[in-house]
């Protein structure tokens, strides 16, 4: 923690009750088995977990008082005689409100980002970037919820020179709840796109679920655009009180009018990375950006644009972009031998990052293999998402498909003879045992429900 806080300073935050003496902490524990001596253990409770039953515990390792929503799941009742126990009524917003502490104590400047796709990837890109000026306090992994984020903000300290925090959402409201803790200098919607659907009722709703990341903007905070997303004009009417500044690869708006700040030119993708002009204010920068896909080019431009925001100079941004290095399960190359190459973009999907990666998949040299498994959380046009991909795989250069899912099926039918259907991923990797030959290259697609990864682990077994 970048700042000290009481007891009683979270107990006025959250209308909580104290028993025991007020104590000041400098660190926060969700798990009892990592208590240290004078930390504060916090309980949280979720469908399988209650945090509040390891509280004797977590006092016994150490801990100078506990958070808790559920007393009767202590021990002993002594222990509100001999401990410090603060009883509120929801420890993840007591969470929430410690992390607020800590953002308030931090100076530098703190970027906030959202999207349907793209948040991971920029989120890294733009870490990449600050980066090259000191270090950064950034989300790790996917801890972009109502428990990640606080615990990221909890990680604030004084060295740091920014902090980059990505914000996930599954309903209208999500982002607004997080932002009376992040507060934003800078606010980055990458896009509004169909991932979760399902959950979110409507397209509308995902745009306005979204548009939340400009609402917790900072009274002097700034709002970055993306000018190609469709809701832009949308989202500009609204932040016309606000500082913007606007990125786009196609430079311009959908109407043709607004000329974007912050543009792309000479787009060059290869099989595994790009390059482009990265242009602003009548400057420009060549970028090698060591990822695929023009949609990595977008990426790249919004972390530019954030990074513009906070002052950087288009050097510092061209540096940073080349140290850039994907994550596993987000277009992750890995070389099995000299001969198969995977392409690991497994962690989630949804109509535009399926569609993105088949395109990367297509720009490869050698056989190329697409294993594609469901898109969760599309509502009740799941189906129609998934035909409607179909359509646009069947018109690409890519030599064999294996799919499983609700939907494989249909979607085999409408790509042809080259499409198979399989009930197992087991399946999937006995087909590909035969399947590969000479240099190929296998993309392994899904949401992370389906788990698509596994896939390469299973053919190793075959193999043997």
């Amino acid at each position: 923690m970048i700042a000290s806080m009481s007891l009683s300073q979270v107990k006025e935050a959250c209308q909580g009750c104290l028993y025991g003496k007020d104590v000041r902490f400098n660190r926060v524990v969700t798990d009892s088995r990592d208590v240290k001596k004078g930390d504060l253990y916090l309980a949280l409770k979720g469908e399988r977990f209650d945090g509040n039953a390891y509280a004797s515990d977590a006092c016994s390792a150490g801990a100078v008082g506990t958070v808790l929503s559920d007393l009767t799941m202590l021990k002993s009742s002594a222990m509100l005689e001999h401990n410090s126990v603060l009883h509120v009524p929801d420890t993840r917003y007591a969470l929430g409100k410690i992390a607020g502490h800590c953002r308030k104590h931090f100076s530098k400047p703190v970027i906030a980002i959202t999207g349907s796709s793209g948040k991971t990837t920029t989120r890294k890109m733009l870490g990449a970037i600050l980066s090259e000026r000191g270090a950064v306090c950034m989300t790790a992994g996917n801890q972009n919820n109502e428990i990640g984020v606080p615990l990221t903000l909890l990680d604030l300290q004084e060295g740091q020179s920014a902090a980059v925090i990505e914000i996930g959402a599954r309903k209208v409201g999500d982002i607004n709840y997080l932002g009376e803790f992040v507060q934003p200098d800078i606010s980055l919607l990458l896009n509004a796109g169909l991932a979760h659907v399902g959950e979110f009722g409507s397209y509308q709703n995902i745009v306005r679920a979204k548009s939340e990341i400009y609402s917790i903007l900072k009274p002097d905070g700034l709002a970055v655009v993306n000018l190609d997303d469709k809701a832009s004009a949308q989202w500009l009417d609204g932040l016309k009180s606000k500082r913007v500044i606007t990125y786009s690869c196609a430079n311009l708006s959908r109407d043709d009018h607004i000329q974007a700040d912050v543009t792309a030119a000479n787009i060059c993708v290869d099989s595994k990375s790009s390059r482009f002009d990265l242009c602003f204010q009548g400057e420009s920068e060549v970028v090698f950006l060591p990822a695929a896909g023009e949609h990595n080019v977008a990426n790249a431009l919004a972390a530019a644009a954030a990074a513009i925001a906070v002052g950087v100079s288009l050097s510092e941004i061209v540096k940073g972009l080349a140290s850039y290095q994907p994550e596993r399960g987000r277009l992750h190359f890995k070389s099995e031998n000299e001969s198969l190459t995977w392409i690991d973009d497994s962690y989630n999907a949804n109509p535009v990052s399926m569609l993105a990666a088949l395109r990367v998949l297509a720009e490869q040299n050698g056989r190329r293999i697409a294993v594609l498994g469901e898109m969760g959380e599309l509502g009740n046009e799941a189906e129609t998402y998934h035909l409607k991909l179909a359509d646009e795989a069947a018109h690409m250069p890519i030599d064999r498909f294996y799919l499983i899912g609700p939907f494989a099926k249909s979607m085999a039918d409408i790509i042809g003879a080259h499409a198979f259907v399989k009930s197992s991923k087991a399946d999937i990797a006995r087909a590909l045992k035969d399947d590969i030959k000479g240099v190929s290259v296998v993309l392994l697609k899904g949401s992370r429900s389906a788990a698509m990864e596994e896939v390469a682990n299973l053919l190793q077994e075959v193999e043997k």
